[in-house]
């Protein structure tokens, strides 16, 4: 006889918990409660913000525990109407067969799969003709200016 869940859910009640990237230390559990995910998805899409548009399209490769796709990428593409593909891990056919089928028209990455991107043989201007976005965030990553130069060309 457990508890049946009556009501609905206060703005303070923890909503997800997602683990941290463990940059700093160890991964752990962060408690989100409702008003945390909403204020994000409020600011990112605030009109001063350069967000997506409706019907927008990607392939979502990163992990969904991490709040990272869960509510920036997942959540945006909710919100808008968008199509999410997700792949279950990253294996590079794969991942350049799903930009070929569907036709990002943005990508969330991390530095390692845009470094991947920027300078792998098997990636064509094909797999990135239909993307206006690409976004990452780590102050960890390390282009060549050459191929950061390309990479840049490719997507604008």
């Amino acid at each position: 006889h457990g508890v049946i869940f009556s009501g609905l859910a206060k703005p303070e009640d923890i909503a997800v918990l997602p683990y941290s990237s463990g940059t700093t230390g160890v991964p752990k559990g962060v408690q989100l409660t409702h008003r945390n995910l909403v204020s994000n998805m409020l600011q990112r899409n605030h009109p001063v913000m350069e967000g997506m548009d409706i019907g927008e399209v990607t392939v979502c490769i990163l992990p969904m525990f991490h709040i990272f796709a869960m509510n920036v990428t997942m959540a945006d593409m909710l919100w808008h109407g968008g199509k999410l593909v997700t792949l279950p891990l990253f294996e590079p056919r794969m991942f350049l067969a799903a930009l070929t089928k569907y036709r990002p028209t943005f990508l969330h990455l991390a530095p390692p799969l845009v470094q991947f991107l920027a300078v792998h043989p098997m990636v064509t201007e094909d797999h990135l003709a239909s993307l206006h976005t690409v976004r990452f965030f780590s102050p960890q990553i390390c282009f060549h200016e050459n191929q950061l130069d390309w990479f840049k060309l490719t997507i604008e």
